[in-house]
């Protein structure tokens, strides 16, 4: 078989074991809990097969960490020394269950804060047909196992989600205790900023008693209407049986607006040229359907226009582009005023900016040609069907050849 024949028959080979090594699945993919003392807990996971083809096996595994935290999980169904095995029929699933039973007392020498564990599915090959040509699949999921540090100690988050004028905004301190010891009380106040100044001081919030292992939210909550449009920042102050922390975090109020944030500022004379129009949303939704109108004037007079394509979308707070094409054929060198008027959803606004035009090079720019997202994207997906079709038939070739010789 020549050199070539056989690179083309590895490749689409590879392209079948790469789609055949995505067989097998675990959820979920991560799982978190607390190290209390004497916790018993099951944790139920799903082993899925989406495979059409065949059959799968699994052994269930504890992998990838010397972890002593290892030796308190066990699966159903077996011991410390023993990993289960697990059927999963083509395109179906089964189901296993992790037991974690921790002592009384947990080990002093354990190392506190996050356990990372992983319970893992790992195809069986002594259970494949013999002659069988397949990827296996090793596929893990994380088990983190937080471990209380001795003492005092907490997880302490403070946010506050963008909204838009006319809503009401929440905002509070998330206080985790993860100690082993009682947290007696916990406070926590705050100020929102505007381009550093205190626009609001919020009042003092306390919680007492928390136990290891809780959470207790410190909230507020302003009224609509309070904060207007715009960029702000809020710090936060929290105390704890003796220890202080203080958190920062910023937010923006939207308004159904956007910003010109930058424009062509010069273009040659002489042929079509290119113009573009930067915005940034200020709306904390999406805005739709944007497109602007360009007129370009002399002392009153509108020499040149153009309307720019519609940009369908744009996410919250994002940045997008415009473009449009002017002929500046006719349009002598000189500064011109350069009239936007842009639209978006039922809204519309006018900005004014300068548009300086120079001699010409004699090179005009084109509206590039292209090819929509949607229709590549058909092309892509119908080329590579095309590919694994002929590579899923080369194999099939190949295996009746390999077998008759057999």
């Amino acid at each position: 078989m020549r050199p070539e024949f056989k690179l083309v028959i590895s490749f689409f080979i590879f392209i079948i074991l790469l789609t055949d090594a995505i067989a097998i699945n675990i959820s979920p993919g991560k799982t978190a809990i607390d190290a209390e003392p004497g916790l018993t807990t099951e944790i139920k996971y799903t082993a899925s097969n989406p495979s059409v083809d065949r059959d799968s096996t699994v052994i269930l595994s504890k992998a990838k960490t010397d972890d002593a935290l290892m030796k308190y999980v066990t699966f159903e169904g077996g011991t410390e020394e023993e990993n289960p095995k697990l059927f999963i029929p083509k395109g179906g699933s089964a189901n296993f269950v992790v037991k974690i039973n921790l002592p009384q007392k947990l080990p002093e020498n354990m190392t506190p804060g996050e356990h990372k564990l992983y319970i893992g599915i790992n195809e069986d090959v002594s259970e494949l047909p013999p002659g069988s040509v397949v990827a296996l699949t090793n596929i893990y999921s994380l088990l983190l196992v937080r471990v209380p540090y001795p003492g005092i100690y907490a997880d302490i988050l403070f946010g506050i989600s963008d909204i838009n004028y006319g809503q009401s905004l929440p905002m509070s301190v998330v206080f985790t205790s993860r100690g082993t010891d009682v947290v007696k009380s916990v406070t926590a106040s705050a100020v929102v900023y505007s381009e550093n100044k205190s626009l609001i001081s919020l009042p003092m919030r306390r919680e007492q008693n928390l136990q290891p292992t809780e959470t207790r939210p410190l909230s507020w909550e302003l009224e609509p209407n309070t904060l207007p449009p715009g960029d702000y920042r809020a710090t936060a102050h929290i105390e704890y049986d003796g220890q202080t922390k203080d958190l920062a975090t910023t937010f923006r109020v939207g308004s159904e607006d956007l910003d010109i944030t930058n424009t062509t500022t010069t273009v040659e004379s002489g042929g079509i040229r290119r113009y573009d129009l930067d915005i940034v949303s200020k709306w904390n939704n999406q805005l739709k359907n944007i497109y602007a109108d360009i007129k370009i004037i002399d002392n009153g007079t509108v020499i040149q226009k153009t309307k720019t394509p519609y940009l369908e979308a744009l996410e919250p707070w994002n940045e997008g582009r415009l473009s449009g094409f002017l002929d500046t054929t006719e349009i002598k060198p000189g500064t011109y005023d350069s009239e936007i008027t842009i639209y978006y959803g039922h809204k519309s606004k006018v900005v004014t900016t300068e548009l300086t035009v120079t001699p010409g090079q004699g090179v005009a720019e084109k509206p590039s040609d292209f090819i929509s997202s949607p229709f590549l994207t058909l092309v892509i997906f119908g080329a590579l069907l095309i590919i694994i079709l002929i590579g899923t038939n080369l194999y099939l070739l190949l295996k009746k050849h390999t077998d008759e010789k057999t």
